[in-house]
């Protein structure tokens, strides 16, 4: 006779936290009588998936708010002692029958006498024989005291679905997907003749789905309009689950069959309303093998080390809009034939240390506007059909005119001449002939002949004669300065002589001669 039952149900919503439920028989006190729970071991009873009869309020955090379970292993309790309570008895009263009330009195023992109700009754008759035989009628019964709580057992099994049941999924009018916080979905069965197609039409069901982690996992939900299988767990009406889909004459395969049979996909639908999707798609027919990847709108990919692309073949990218890469450590391209970039655009390198560029043959640059070359505040800039080079101010410009030009305002200009001016305005012009002019106005005349010229007037030239000309006219030497030309004229710190075949000497209005003393030969 069992002396304890243990209950115990899994709750979904607290899986790591069974419904449990143990009641056990306490051992008669000091005035009552001996019964079976005082002798031997504590003899328990261990039923598994007990539902309680009542589970109600639920809540998404907490779970069932209300439930039996401890209600319900007292009864199964009482149901498995039942037994420790019977008695039986036989009797010839006809009137015996389950339900009825008798008392016992006189009882050998008189501790049982009293008040029993009667469980079950077992009729005897016996046709006499002989005239000496009185026991014609008599019953066997089994009974227990009034007083005592009588538990039948349940008679009838509870109710099982075998199998498995498909059905479609259903919800309100205005939605693809409808679902709640545990990604159940309503359904409405076949045999349904009462259902609408809508929110009411079932309870909330579980889905399967392959991987179920704790925010990890697979999660595909079945949605409005598809047809989906329906299990019950242990047969359990109360219990149902969908453990798949499949398709139909509505719902038909992504790709057609059996033609495209090597195709493998996962392919979605975009919601609410919308004809894009998603797709993941393995092609396996030999010789074709192909994966396809189709994201409706972005495609987001993180890699939490590292990433290989390994491409046997070619590889091509074409990006509509703009396109951006960013390299937190070094980068590197290797490159075994030609390459190519075209920018339609402009395009900008910066290099915040060195950039080193190393050809072992030619380098071509070509650009039909300009191209201008910067370091500090020297610049080469180059413009069809001239190169200006700069640097602190100064500037050199080669075109079909060649002119450099300094900060100060100096220049230099080369073309079928040459000429060079300083800040000041003094210069230099060279072509058949040859000019230098200063500043104030003096310059030097080099043709056939040489000549130069003063600002004041005065010139010297040099050509088969020699002249010199000018408001004052002065020949100097250091220590000594001769004119001649046939005849002579020296002089020197010892005085000056004046030689020749002749000597004219002559004044307008008088010649003086001057000193200590005079000699006329």
């Amino acid at each position: 006779m069992p002396t304890a039952i243990a209950t115990r149900h899994f709750d979904w919503t607290h899986p790591t936290t069974p419904i449990v439920a143990t009641v056990t028989t306490e051992a008669p006190g000091a005035d009552e009588p001996v019964h079976g729970a005082a002798v031997g071991p504590v003899r328990e009873v261990y039923e598994h998936d007990t539902k309680p009869l009542t589970l109600s309020d639920f809540n998404p955090t907490q779970g069932f708010q209300k439930q039996d379970s401890e209600t319900q292993a007292g009864l199964r309790h009482e149901v498995r002692r039942n037994d420790a309570h019977i008695a039986t008895g036989k009797s010839t009263a006809v009137g015996m029958m389950p339900g009825t009330v008798f008392e016992l009195l006189g009882h050998p023992q008189p501790e049982l006498d009293g008040r029993y109700v009667v469980l079950t009754v077992t009729h005897h008759a016996l046709e006499r024989s002989t005239e000496e035989s009185n026991e014609a009628y008599y019953n066997t019964f089994t009974c227990m005291r009034a007083e005592q709580m009588y538990r039948p057992d349940r008679s009838t099994a509870r109710p099982r679905i075998p199998g498995i049941q498909t059905a479609t999924v259903v919800g309100p009018a205005d939605k693809e997907i409808y679902t709640d916080e545990h990604g159940r979905v309503l359904v409405q069965f076949h045999w349904d003749r009462l259902g609408e197609r809508n929110e009411h039409s079932s309870c909330f069901i579980r889905v399967m789905q392959p991987w179920a982690g704790a925010g990890w996992g697979f999660v595909f939900l079945p949605r409005i309009g598809m047809e989906v299988t329906v299990a019950f767990v242990n047969g359990d009406p109360d219990q149902p689950l969908i453990t798949g889909t499949v398709y139909n004459t509505e719902n038909l395969t992504p790709y057609t069959m059996p033609d495209e049979m090597t195709k493998s996909t996962i392919k979605t639908r975009s919601s609410p309303g919308g004809e894009g999707y998603n797709e993941l798609t393995f092609e396996d027919k030999a010789g074709e093998e192909q994966i396809i990847v189709h994201a409706q709108k972005d495609y987001v990919e993180t890699i939490q080390n590292d990433h290989t692309t390994s491409v046997k073949g070619n590889s091509a990218n074409s990006v509509d809009g703009g396109h951006s890469e960013s390299v937190g450590g070094d980068a590197s391209l290797s490159v075994k034939g030609e390459r190519t970039v075209a920018v339609t655009g402009n395009q900008t390198v910066t290099v915040d240390a060195d950039h080193t560029l190393d050809v072992k043959h030619n380098i071509l640059v070509k650009a039909p506007d300009s191209i201008k070359l910067e370091c500090g505040d020297s610049i080469i800039e180059m413009v069809p059909g001239k190169i200006t080079i700069t640097t602190a101010g100064s500037k050199v410009e080669l075109t079909a005119d060649i002119i450099s030009t300094a900060a100060n305002g100096a220049y230099q200009q080369l073309k079928d001449f040459a000429k060079m001016q300083s800040a000041q305005g003094s210069e230099v012009y060279l072509d058949a002939n040859g000019l230098y002019q200063s500043s104030g106005g003096s310059k030097v005349h080099l043709t056939g002949n040489a000549e130069m010229g003063a600002s004041g007037g005065g010139t010297v030239l040099l050509d088969a004669n020699a002249a010199m000309s000018g408001a004052t006219a002065s020949v100097a030497g250091e220590s000594e300065a001769t004119l001649g030309a046939g005849g002579a004229v020296r002089a020197d710190a010892s005085g000056v002589t004046v030689s020749g075949g002749t000597v004219d000497v002559g004044g307008g209005s008088a010649v003086l001669v001057h000193a200590m003393a005079v000699k006329i030969n």
